[in-house]
């Protein structure tokens, strides 16, 4: 099997994932541009980190892409989600524990007043300003995938109600006081409800502009909404307004629907915002270049496991279209994770029912 890795790894990480690949008799060719991935295309099987439409459509043998990324939105284009015979898998989960972090940082620098009091502190000031308890406040998360369990996690510690909407799981996971599915009469109701509200979701076409003007003026004028996922899912306009209104009480975001943010962007002088590039999936941890995409990568080479498969007509959702043989060898349609596993250059699928736990 021949393996085309289009990414710029450190010329030592390819050649140690060149000598795993070797010894089960495949083939690694390394890109750095593309022109030289379109002159293997014809070749090549598997394709790990970019996939570019042309790369793709030179390539009639391709069978597997692996991702470098978790969110799928601004990758996966037409041909490729209409493309039969091809698994593609993302890095889903791998950032949500940090992910998961930075809304908590976000919430805490809105509700402690650490801006105003960083802001006083160059100017020699030594005054008091607004604070806010969050303990004890109803916190509702709007996706129950990776990022939102480890959201949920974070919040063990200042006893909050937690109240979750989601399009897959079915049953509330510990720490979780109410799991509803995400129709839009209950995605309405959890925001009524809600001290915080944060976004977990990945970006579909049924949840681009989910939180839009209706949703916004349905906060209660104390609240605050967090996304740390992908951009698109807030109608930035719409928040822009709700804040210079005074809609709710601050708001802060990770992602934005255009990036880098442009610079006449409103939400660059939209008051009680909080704006980071794009940076909450990034860790002293996370290896550098993404290398974390190599060991799951290995790890399908050598028989084990790889990243979970993507719904392709549904970028960052879990595939929920393929019919499997279930225990018994009857025929089963189910919610679950995809592991791939190319053994022997024949790729064997294994479904292992998590719950959701491979998504975003």
């Amino acid at each position: 099997m021949k393996i085309l890795i289009h990414y710029p790894f450190a010329p030592e990480d390819v050649a140690e994932f060149r000598r795993i690949a070797a010894a089960d008799g495949h083939e690694v060719i390394h890109a750095s541009s593309e022109e030289e991935a379109l002159a293997v295309a014809s070749e090549i099987e598997v394709i790990l980190g970019h996939f570019l439409p042309s790369v793709c459509a030179a390539a009639p043998n391709l069978r597997w892409i692996q991702s470098f990324s978790a969110g799928m939105d601004k990758f996966l284009f037409p041909a490729m989600a209409e493309r039969d015979g091809v698994m593609l898998s993302n890095m889903a989960g791998m950032y949500a524990p940090q992910g998961a972090e930075h809304a908590w940082a976000f919430l805490l620098c809105m509700a402690r007043g650490l801006i105003p009091a960083w802001e006083q502190k160059k100017e020699h000031q030594w005054k008091a300003g607004s604070v806010v308890e969050i303990t004890g406040m109803t916190l509702g998360i709007i996706g129950m995938g990776g990022f939102g369990l480890e959201m949920v996690k974070r919040a063990a510690g200042y006893d909050m109600t937690i109240i979750a909407v989601d399009a897959i799981r079915t049953e509330a996971p510990a720490g979780v006081h109410e799991l509803k599915p995400s129709t839009r009469e209950n995605i309405h109701s959890l925001l009524r409800r809600s001290d915080v509200v944060m976004m977990a979701c990945p970006r579909t076409p049924e949840t681009y502009h989910l939180i839009s003007t209706e949703e916004l003026a349905l906060m209660k004028p104390t609240a605050y909404l967090i996304n740390v996922t992908r951009g698109g899912i807030i109608d930035e306009d719409a928040l822009v307004a709700a804040l210079n209104g005074g809609q709710i009480a601050g708001a802060a975001l990770d992602v934005t629907e255009k990036e880098p943010l442009p610079a006449e962007s409103s939400l660059w002088d939209a008051p009680n915002l909080l704006l980071t590039p794009h940076r909450a999936g990034a860790s002293q941890h996370r290896p550098p270049g993404d290398r974390a995409l190599l060991p799951g990568a290995t790890a399908a080479l050598s028989g084990r496991r790889a990243p979970a498969q993507c719904d392709r007509q549904a970028p960052g959702v879990l595939d929920r279209t393929k019919l499997l043989s279930g225990p018994g060898g009857k025929s089963s349609r189910q919610w679950g994770c995809w592991w791939l596993s190319i053994v022997n250059s024949q790729i064997i699928t294994e479904q292992i029912i998590r719950g959701g736990e491979g998504r975003l």
